[in-house]
């Protein structure tokens, strides 16, 4: 005898729609990322008067360009007005990344342009950064090697727009804010001068290949303060493994089929890690649940019973990290007589984002007319290890 329950169980990550971090993994030679800025101005939205001449308008040289879009190869040099004005003075350049510069801007005619890089090696720190020490810097991530870029955009003064770091030694690419689209869900950013002007701009993928950067789970949605020492405190960090959060929402939406109208559908459940694969509160080896209630329309049972469940992926190398879900649908009637209706199983991998699954039941009791009369008297539970059951 099989009975039929039809539930539906998610796996979500809470995603901020704005100015959330990109992390991505690739084998390849990050020599070949390139990737396109694009930068739209809107003119003049509303007056802002001018208090004291305290707040001096921006005059772009290039007024009747109102859209910029650039091609960046990784740690492309872009020079800004202020730089080309600079480094095209001899005296001005006293190192050999200055004399580079020099020596490439007699070359090349620079034409106006509101974007501009900062690459690897420039003098520029961002602004949460700017009041600590270069060599007082290390990387958040102990002992690793680091590249970063910052896009710039000059609107009368320096803004960064995306900054872009590269971890030589896990093959990680983090991108704040994330890649998105002009047309679709463009960042912001308002100018006040003698008006107010808005600009709305983005950063995309033009890899030959799509494939070059891969997502790995989902990151965090909560930014972390940067971590920085002085070498007068650095010490050694031991190696930790490396472990990532993750929470699945399980929703158990209605179920058919089952054979009683008496009393009401509970469907109890028991939630297993795989392994590499903890609960948050680390006391807990499973978690065990159940529907509380239910209501009938027609032949179907309805639930709407949501569960939210944290874990920590101890081992993020896992292949397929995962948790394995057991089901038991029961009725309970008024006199407290549960009726075994069968019991069902399902693997959730972390790596699914979203997913909805009709599950089969299987009831282990015989058709015949005793079991029948025992289910109708006594109701017919059933002690059955679901785990050793279903092989695992």
């Amino acid at each position: 005898m099989s009975h039929s329950q039809q539930s539906t169980l998610k796996t979500m990550n809470t995603d901020q729609k704005i100015y959330k971090t990109g992390i991505y993994r690739t084998g390849d030679d990050v020599a070949n990322f390139q990737f396109r800025i694009l930068i739209h101005k809107i003119h003049s939205l509303i007056d802002v008067p001018n208090m004291g001449g305290q707040i001096q308008p921006f005059m772009d040289s290039a007024a009747d360009r109102s859209m910029e879009m650039k091609t960046v190869k990784w740690q492309e040099k872009m020079f800004s007005r202020f730089e080309v004005d600079y480094y095209i003075l001899k005296e001005n350049c006293k190192t050999e990344r200055q004399k580079k510069y020099y020596h490439r801007l007699k070359k090349e005619s620079q034409r106006s342009s509101i974007l501009f890089t900062y690459v690897e090696g420039d003098d520029y720190y961002p602004e949460d950064l700017i009041r600590f020490n270069k060599t007082h810097l290390i990387s958040q991530l102990a002992e690793s090697k680091v590249q970063s870029m910052y896009l710039m955009a000059d609107l009368g003064k320096e803004v960064l727009l995306f900054s872009i770091h590269w971890y030589t030694d896990h093959g990680l690419l983090q991108v704040y804010p994330d890649f998105n689209n002009l047309n679709v869900n463009p960042y912001y950013q308002e100018i006040r001068g003698s008006s107010l002007q808005m600009y709305h701009y983005a950063l995309e993928k033009c890899n030959p290949t799509e494939q070059l950067f891969e997502p790995v789970l989902p990151p965090p949605t909560k930014k972390l303060p940067p971590l920085v020492y002085g070498r007068e405190t650095l010490f050694d960090v031991p190696k930790m493994p490396r472990q990532q959060n993750a929470i699945i929402l399980l929703e158990l939406q209605s179920a058919t089929g089952f054979s009683y109208d008496t009393g009401g559908i509970h469907i109890r459940y028991k939630v297993q890690p795989s392994e590499g694969v903890q609960f948050a509160n680390e006391h807990d080896s499973e978690v065990t649940g159940s529907t509380q209630s239910s209501s009938k329309t027609g032949n179907r049972w309805h639930f709407s019973d949501c569960h939210e469940l944290q874990f920590t992926v101890l081992n993020c190398n896992t292949s397929s990290p995962k948790i394995d879900v057991y089901f038991e649908a029961v009725s309970i009637d008024s006199s407290n007589r549960e009726r075994y209706f069968g019991h069902s199983h399902m693997a959730i991998s972390f790596m699914q984002r979203k997913g909805e699954s009709t599950l089969n039941f299987v009831q282990l009791n015989n058709a015949d007319a005793a079991d029948g009369i025992e289910a109708f008297l006594v109701g017919n539970r059933r002690k059955i290890y679901l785990a050793s059951f279903y092989g695992k």
